[in-house]
């Protein structure tokens, strides 16, 4: 039976890796997390600034405590968590994750969130995430893409509007909530716009 018979008998079909380049150029990987990674994702989180975590989680957290939600047994098509690996280095190493949980409310809503080691942030990481994320969960029948940001979080808001798909944002205090239309594919490139330099935005 090929791969598309079997995904039509029993739902879409678990992701694979998929290999693209950033910004800058360089090779990465993305691909579902797996309990073996364990190692790897300490290691990417114990090396993350403390604001790049307390802007994830809203608080102070531990790696620790981080690694086991990641690496919960909650998946596929309910739940995608995927990281993002270095190609090219003697090991690889997980230089971001990102991952959608469906929401049991409306399976066509899924919560989404990231994040990004401090030496990946702005060369287009977390737009490769959020667009392998949106890939898949169509396939699964998620539409749109909830997420809540610090609002001092500018980089990751300007990650999901500047992402290509139609979004809103909803201010309250010192959180906004991005709602993204994630029901088509986006096809513009991961190409920085230049921006005068008064008016530049960063981009995860």
């Amino acid at each position: 039976m090929t791969p598309e018979a079997t995904a039509n008998r029993t739902g879409p079909a678990s992701p694979g890796p998929t290999e693209a380049f950033l910004r800058d150029r360089s090779r990465v990987r993305v691909r579902p997390v797996v309990p073996s990674d364990r190692p790897a994702v300490v290691d990417f989180l114990c090396h993350l600034s403390r604001e790049s975590l307390e802007l994830r989680f809203f608080s102070a957290v531990t790696a620790e405590v981080v690694a086991a939600e990641i690496l919960n047994g909650k998946g596929w098509p309910e739940r995608l968590s995927l990281v993002l690996e270095t190609i090219g280095e003697p090991v690889p190493r997980i230089v971001g994750h990102g991952e959608f949980v469906r929401s049991s409310r409306d399976p066509s809503h899924a919560e989404v969130a990231f994040l990004v080691a401090d030496d990946h942030q702005g060369r287009g990481a977390g737009t490769l995430l959020l667009r392998q994320l949106a890939r898949h969960a169509r396939r699964a029948g998620v539409r749109t893409f909830d997420a809540v940001v610090m609002t001092e979080n500018g980089a990751m808001l300007d990650m999901f509007t500047g992402a290509g798909f139609p979004s809103t944002t909803a201010w309250s205090g010192e959180e906004a909530t991005v709602e993204l239309d994630i029901s088509h594919e986006v096809s513009t490139a991961l190409v920085p716009v230049e921006r005068p330099a008064a008016t530049a935005l960063a981009v995860e």
